[in-house]
């Protein structure tokens, strides 16, 4: 299974860090495949090294823009020309989808089908 999270590349605090690293072991732990917005900093660089950790596949999606900051060491990276192709190509690969606390680029990512 693919679960897509959505999730802050900012630090959100270590209430939220601590809640985002236990699911996202949990998400390897169980054999399921982590889809997330692909960079290597705030709470997505704390997602991706507990599933990387825990012995799980991590499936990054970014963007052109953010493509400096990208995780170099992902099992796959995609990386799309913008914002809306990003969106639709992480909600396409998620069996199911989780969103974490972030802020307004979350909230953003989460306006499915630009609605």
């Amino acid at each position: 299974m693919n679960i897509t999270i959505f999730c802050s590349a900012n630090d959100v605090g270590e209430e939220y860090t601590n809640a985002a690293r236990e699911f996202a072991t949990l998400v390897a732990e169980q054999g399921s495949t982590l889809v997330w917005g692909g960079s290597d900093k705030g709470t997505m660089k704390v997602i991706a090294d507990a599933a990387q950790a825990a012995g799980g596949k991590i499936v990054g999606i970014s963007v052109e823009k953010l493509k400096a900051v990208a995780r170099p060491n992902a099992d796959e990276m995609v990386i799309t020309k913008d914002w809306p192709e990003r969106r639709a190509m992480l909600l396409e690969r998620g069996d199911a989808v989780v969103v974490l606390p972030g802020g307004i680029g979350t909230l953003d990512e989460i306006r499915f089908n630009g609605k």
